[in-house]
Parts: structure tokens; C-alpha cells; sequence
């Protein structure tokens, strides 16, 4: 049974619709009431996807997402990969007129793309098993909390750990682990980047958790500001407290698991991360080995991840072009709310991108295409036409305070003699993947990575550097080298 839109997205009429007779489009319905659309790269069609996006979220209601691809085979990776959509959509027909009813529709999905925002639909009232308090499996509140599928069981929880400051905090999170028998054994993964409080592990289940039906007890934290911390600033790429706080997790998580009966049968864990998740990765690795030696990982997987964030920003600002506007306030405030810089965004941005941040990035109502999408209508690619030249400008000592800050958050850092600072040197068997077209987070990340580790004799570190495409067509080709590999 083929599942779409009725009346607007008969199938007769999209195999109308010119030019997809070259493109790939599938419709996935999971298991657990989140829709996402598969296109090729092509804003056209994304704006015509989008708008059907939001009507799927209103006749049926969950979590729409659009991912792009600028090559058909990445979207093979939803069809062959993930066992739990129920539902693929494989449109290919050749045509040169539009269909009637399209020609009324189409002004439709722009007016909904300009007008509505697309947000992440969820049930704002959740209950949330506290790790450290819970009882064993009997507990109603822990009975309440399970979502149970046909291969996994998935459960928002809190946790404490600590914040910027030092001081106790309450964080939130979602483990996954086997309906029935005990896990493998405990798979962290610190998230990627997300705007809307909503896309967070704790309120969904997110794509990026594709090991949850393979056996594993799946552990996700959603983020200091994000879950039930939303009200907070979020201190963004902020490793030493991101590691912290997943470290904290992973500890409450082995904790559960044990007061379930539900230990996974091997003691060392697996490390995954992807983007703003790889650096966190990377960062929870480092903690993991030189406080904890006792926690075993067997390995590390880490794709596209911003290793070296003032690299970043001296590339950023050399080229004046950054791949995703949101990134440049992100970055900006999240260092200063991290490291308590107490820095003025108007110093480091022009106004019109302090109003876009506060109203697109900062309310954490809007999910990140979303806020691309607006950005498309008024905010340049140019960092120039984002950033005050002053705040371009090291040798001020304004400036200085938050590339200091961005040194800080850097796993590695390269000096211009090329000395690496850091005592750290990983023991885990790495795996690293990277696209030189990434645009989203430049490739001379890991370029400074590797760095790093060759001059420091490390061996065991696999290299997967290609070009593979975008930022989202990385994460496609992560995500199925994961399926593959564990």
C-alpha cells in the first residue's frame, strides 16, 4: 500500500510533474511518526517538497524533515538501509506538461513555505525516567516513559551533570536498548547540530539513530540548552563541557541498564558522532582516556566533524563565504555563553543578523533548513555581509577574546609552525570521514586532525576522505557506513 497526500499528491499527478523522470524521490514513512523526504540538491523542488511536507505534517501530523542529496544513490540509502520505514515512493516518469491540478496547487506550497514555519510536532508534555532514581523494571514510571517497537525500546530520561559554570544541573537525553535480551553493548552518540528543541533526542527519534534496532543500548544526549534545559543558552561546540555532560550520561545509562537486568554482554563501548556530534565524539573520547582509563572503547567513528573551530574561522573569513549562515551566531554567542565571555553580538555581527539569530536561531522554534530557507531571503553566504569588520579583525583584543575562546574549543590546533598543542595522544582505533566539498563544515578540519595524529605517531586511525558531496550527503554516506559496519 502506497501512502500519500490525497487530492494534493496523487500520484498520476506528480508523474506529471516535468524533470523528475531524472531524479530519485522517496516518501519514507518510520515506524515511530517521522516523515522525512529524500530529493536530489534542487531548490526548486525542495520548495515544492517542503510545502508538501508541511501538509503531510498537517493531515497526518508528526515530524517533517527534508534532506538533500545532489546525487540519486545517497537517497538509496533510506530503501536499503533503514529496516523500519514502512512506506518507499519511487517516482520516475517521463512527462512535459504539468497536470492540471498542479498548476492551482504549486503558488499554494510557496505561500506555506514563505508564511508557515515547519516545526518539529511532537508532545511538549513528556515524562522523563530520572536515571539515578529510578527503580528496577517494575517501576510505573519507567513502564510509562518505554515506547516499545517490534526490535527496540526507546525512553526520554534525565540525568545530572554539570553546566558551564560548574554548578549541578538536570539534563535530559533518550537510550534506546533490545526489546527483548541484553545489548551488545552501549553505543554514545552525541548528536549534530539542531535548532529546534523539538529535533532533540529526548522529544524524537531522530534519523541519525540508526543503530537503535541492531542490538545496542543507544545513548543520546540531547545537549545542555536543549530538552528540559531549552529555557538555557546553549554553549555550542563547547566540547570540554559537551564531553562532560555525555560522560554523565553514559555513567546514569550503565546504572540503569544494571538496575534493569539489561548490562550488555561486552563492557567497552562504541563512540559516534556526526558534525557538531563527531567533535563531541572526539572530545568524549579524549575524557574517556585520561580520566576514565577504565571504561574501555573499542572504537571511535567520527564524520565531518569541526575539530579545529579557529581553523574554521580563519578559513571562513579568508574565502567570505560560510555554507550555513546560522553557524556565524551560533558559533559567535555560543562561545561567549560557554565561556562566559559576556561578548556584545553587535559587535561581531550587523544588526540584520543579530534580528535573523534572536528570531530564527535563538527561539529554538525553528528547525534548521527552516532557518536556511529564511536565510535565503535576505542573508548573504558572505561573512562580510554577516560580520562587522571588527569582529573579522584578531589583533583586537575584543576579537582576540572570542578566537581565544574558539582555541578552547578546538580538539586540535595547529599554530602557523605547525606546533601541535595538546598532551593527549588517542588510543582507540579512529574512524575519520570527511568530504572535500563540505561546505557546511570545511574539509581543513580534519586536514588538521590528521595532522595532529601523524605527528604523534598515531597508527590506528582509518581515513575516509572523498568527494562526497554536501554536509547532508555526508551524513547520508555515514550513516550507511555505520549500518554496514556495526
Amino acid at each position: 500500500m502506497q501512502v500519500f497526500l490525497p487530492l494534493f499528491f496523487k500520484k498520476k499527478y506528480i508523474r506529471s510533474f516535468p524533470g523528475l523522470q531524472t531524479h530519485y524521490m522517496y516518501y519514507t514513512m518510520y515506524n515511530t511518526n517521522m516523515f522525512t523526504f529524500t530529493t536530489p540538491y534542487s531548490p526548486f523542488y525542495r520548495y515544492l517538497v517542503r510545502g508538501g511536507a508541511y501538509l503531510l505534517r498537517t493531515f497526518y501530523g508528526g515530524y517533517a524533515s527534508l534532506c538533500a542529496c545532489e546525487t540519486p544513490p545517497f537517497c538509496h540509502f533510506f530503501k536499503k538501509n533503514v529496516k523500519t520505514c514502512t512506506k518507499n515512493l519511487h517516482i520516475s516518469k517521463k512527462s512535459t506538461t504539468f497536470a492540471p491540478v498542479m498548476k492551482k496547487i504549486l503558488p499554494i506550497f510557496f505561500l506555506l513555505l514563505l508564511y508557515t514555519p515547519l516545526y518539529a510536532q511532537h508532545d511538549t508534555t513528556r515524562l522523563y525516567v530520572n536515571l539515578h532514581m529510578s527503580a528496577p523494571a517494575e517501576d510505573s514510571l519507567v513502564l510509562a516513559c518505554m515506547n516499545t517497537t517490534e526490535s527496540y525500546v526507546s525512553m526520554p530520561c534525565t540525568y545530572s551533570s554539570v553546566d558551564q559554570f560548574g554548578l549541578p544541573v538536570t539534563l535530559s537525553g533518550k537510550i534506546y536498548f533490545p526489546r527483548e535480551g541484553l545489548p551488545k553493548r552501549i553505543v554514545l552518540q552525541p548528536h549534530y547540530t539542531v535548532l529546534s528543541n523539538k529535533e532533540v533526542p529526548s522529544m524524537c527519534d531522530m534519523g541519525e539513530a540508526v543503530l537503535r534496532d541492531k542490538g545496542y543500548a543507544l545513548v543520546m544526549p540531547d545537549y545542555l540548552g536543549y530538552g528540559i534545559t531549552c529555557d538555557r543558552n546553549h554553549p555550542y561546540l563547547c566540547c570540554e563541557l559537551a564531553a562532560r555532560n555525555t560522560v554523565d550520561m553514559l555513567f546514569a545509562a550503565q546504572d540503569f541498564l544494571s538496575k534493569l537486568n539489561r548490562q550488555p554482554q561486552n563492557d567497552s563501548i562504541i563512540i559516534v558522532g556526526f558534525s557538531q556530534g563527531a567533535q563531541s565524539a572526539l572530545a568524549t573520547l579524549r575524557l574517556l582516556e585520561t580520566q576514565y582509563p577504565h571504561i574501555p572503547v573499542k572504537q571511535c567513528f567520527a564524520g565531518s566533524g569541526p575539530y579545529d573551530v579557529a581553523r574554521t574561522y580563519d578559513v571562513t573569513i579568508a574565502n567570505d563565504n560560510v555554507g550555513l549562515q546560522f553557524t556565524v551566531p551560533l558559533l559567535i554567542m555560543g562561545t561567549s555563553w560557554g565561556y562566559n565571555l559576556h561578548l556584545d553580538p553587535n559587535y561581531f555581527m550587523y544588526r540584520k543578523t543579530v534580528r535573523h539569530a534572536r528570531k530564527y536561531i535563538f527561539s529554538k522554534q525553528y528547525t534548521a533548513t527552516n532557518v536556511t530557507i529564511f536565510a535565503r531571503m535576505g542573508i548573504s553566504h558572505k561573512v562580510s555581509k554577516l560580520m562587522t569588520p571588527q569582529g573579522m579583525n584578531k589583533a583586537l583584543p575584543e576579537t582576540a577574546r572570542l578566537y581565544n575562546g574558539l582555541l578552547r574549543s578546538s580538539i586540535v590546533h595547529v599554530s602557523e609552525t605547525d606546533t601541535i598543542l595538546g598532551e593527549w595522544t588517542p588510543r582507540t582505533p579512529l574512524f575519520l570521514m570527511h568530504s572535500y566539498t563540505d561546505k557546511g563544515v570545511p574539509f581543513e578540519n580534519s586536514q588538521s586532525l590528521q595532522l595532529m595524529l601523524e605527528t604523534k605517531g598515531v597508527q590506528n586511525v582509518e581515513y575516509d576522505f572523498g568527494d562526497y558531496g554536501d554536509h547532508i550527503s555526508s551524513l547520508f554516506r555515514f550513516l550507511d557506513i555505520l549500518t554496514k559496519r556495526l
